[in-house]
């Protein structure tokens, strides 16, 4: 096989894979504190989700197109007052993500499936 088919071949390989590819991240954020989540924010690849309300043990869920490489801006508030941020997590164009984030009463913690 000359070099021009090899080359040829890994091309077609790429073009394969990166048309499976969707550039989509989805996320589920759990609240495993003990106390309800009276605002949470969270950013992402342009795109920002509030939610409100969100009760020890529940759980909320969202979509996003990847335009960059970027990470995830969290701001919480809790029904006591209490504040947390958190930027964290990575997302890159050009692949897919699925990202299991658990908040507690101290920290954010953010794991990919």
């Amino acid at each position: 096989m000359n070099r021009f088919s090899w080359v040829y071949i890994v091309l077609l390989g790429w073009i394969g894979l990166s048309s499976c590819t969707k550039d989509e991240g989805t996320f589920v954020l759990m609240n495993r504190s003990s106390e309800t989540i009276s605002n949470l924010s969270l950013s992402i690849s342009g795109k920002t989700f509030a939610f409100k309300n969100v009760r020890p043990g529940d759980s909320v869920s969202g979509e996003y197109l990847i335009k960059s490489d970027d990470h995830y801006v969290i701001a919480i508030e809790f029904a006591s007052g209490k504040k947390m941020k958190k930027e964290d997590g990575y997302v890159t164009h050009g692949m897919d993500f699925q990202h299991e984030i658990t908040v507690t009463e101290s920290d954010v913690i953010i794991k990919m499936n």
